[in-house]
């Protein structure tokens, strides 16, 4: 999935890139996987900051610089096909919240990636104005009802069940927004917060090992 199938703004395609590609600017130039990456918007991006890219996605028909990178047809609901402890980074922009078990996903990502590897994340913000307004006027999560069959959405992943779905495996040490967008209007607001940005990016730390917590017996 991507923000060009979804017909989303592209000004706030451009604020989440830019915002992923801020949080990896001063990390070193390891072996990258983006998830769901669609046309391959966001993976060109990377590559040209000296990462070295790979990328999958369910549909890679549609994976544009495919004669500069490798795109893997891919079902994020299932076992990934990659070895444990493979990649230094993981990007997955606007997926998780098209994922049947997202929770099955966190565990798929924390075994692929090295151990001290980061993972960046990011979803639509469920906690912003224009969300909470909408669900106290109709009882409706915006873009999760309204424009399920368009967008695909069919998990809300809100940042407290993230937080919790990495517990044990990643430690979130960043948690960013896109700016603010009012959809009716298409205009792109200068705000960012979790009380107005469009969509919220983590950024996690994978822990070396795997420590299980007895809370989370019934999810993971």
């Amino acid at each position: 999935m991507s923000f060009k199938s979804l017909n989303i703004n592209s000004l706030t395609q451009e604020s989440i890139h830019q915002t992923i590609l801020d949080l990896l600017k001063d990390e070193n130039k390891g072996l990258l996987l983006e998830i769901g990456a669609y046309k391959g918007y966001l993976t060109q991006k990377i590559q040209n900051e000296g990462f070295k890219v790979m990328a999958c996605d369910l549909n890679p028909q549609n994976f544009i610089p495919k004669e500069e990178i490798t795109c893997q047809k891919v079902d994020l609901n299932k076992t990934l096909p990659y070895e444990d402890e493979t990649f230094d980074y993981i990007v997955g922009a606007e997926v998780i919240e098209h994922i049947e078990n997202p929770w099955h996903l966190i565990r798929e990502l924390y075994r692929i990636t090295k151990p001290n590897g980061i993972v960046i994340l990011s979803t639509p913000n469920l906690h912003n104005w224009y969300v909470r307004l909408g669900f106290l006027l109709n009882s409706n999560l915006y873009n999760f009802v309204s424009s399920y069959e368009e967008i695909g959405h069919i998990t809300p992943v809100f940042l407290w069940n993230l937080e919790r779905m990495a517990k044990g495996r990643f430690k979130l040490t960043e948690i960013k927004t896109s700016r603010s967008f009012i959809p009716k209007l298409n205009i792109l607001l200068p705000f960012k917060g979790l009380g107005f940005g469009q969509c919220v990016i983590v950024k996690m730390l994978r822990e070396e090992n795997f420590c299980e917590d007895p809370s989370l017996k019934w999810y993971s």
